[in-house]
Order: C-alpha cells, then structure tokens, then sequence
C-alpha cells in the first residue's frame, strides 16, 4: 500500500470518529499558501483544524 492510500485510509478513520461524536466535517484536504490542512470540522462548541498522522501498526513500539 502507497503512503498516500495509508494516509487517506487515516484521514477517513478520523472523519469517521468525528462524525460518531457529533462533528460536522466542512472540508478535507485543504489547501492553503504553505500547506494543507487534513479536516476542518465543527460542532455545536468547536472549529476545528486537524492533522492526521497515520502509523503502520507496530511503528510506535520500540
């Protein structure tokens, strides 16, 4: 699997989790001058701006 379909499966994961804990996502993957943000989400309280890192399993332990 190519690190780009492994971090979209993570950004999706991630949406997923947002969704069941009552954000609504507003965008993914957006661009702006020098970077990109992953999700941008909000709720009834939050905006929020989240960058998602996704790790094989096993990569954290040492």
């Amino acid at each position: 699997m190519k690190t780009t379909e492994i971090g979209r499966r993570g950004e999706t994961v991630v949406c997923q989790y947002l969704e069941a804990n009552g954000y609504e996502i507003l965008q993914r993957n957006f661009c702006i001058r020098g970077g990109e943000v992953d999700i941008i989400a909000q709720n009834a309280e939050y905006l929020a701006f989240v960058e998602v890192k996704t790790r094989r399993p096993g990569s954290m332990v040492s």
